[in-house]
This record gives C-alpha cells, structure tokens and sequence, in this order.
C-alpha cells in the first residue's frame, strides 16, 4: 500500500479502522515506506509516520464480546 491509498483509506474511513485494516496498513513487509507507528493510550489513538513525509493519526474500532 502506497502512503497516498492509506490516506484515501484513512478519509474514506472517517479515520476509523476495523482490526483488519489496522494491521494491513501497519504491515511492515507491504508498507516499507512507514518509519514510525505508535498509540497514544491518552487519547487513544495510533499515530504512523512515513519516510515520504506522510503523517497519520486515527483510531482502531473496539469490540465487545459477549461473555453469555
């Protein structure tokens, strides 16, 4: 994934992710170009950075299981 489609991900998604989206925009083997990804627990929320000058902040849907 090139860093301008994690863009278009990111604002297609209201800068909210699903699990499965986190982890294929993370992904260090497809997205060489990330340099730097980190959560903030304060405002819990995932910051990455690229080596082309892109810089992401966004979240990561929660889930809630049913322990029934």
């Amino acid at each position: 994934m090139y860093s301008h489609e994690i863009e278009q991900l990111l604002k297609l998604r209201k800068f909210l992710l699903s699990r499965e989206e986190y982890l294929k925009v993370i992904d260090p083997k497809k997205n060489t170009q990330i340099s730097f990804a980190k959560y903030d627990s304060q405002n819990d929320n995932f910051e990455v950075n690229t080596t082309d000058n892109y810089n992401f902040k966004f979240k990561v849907k929660r889930y809630v299981h049913d322990r029934a």
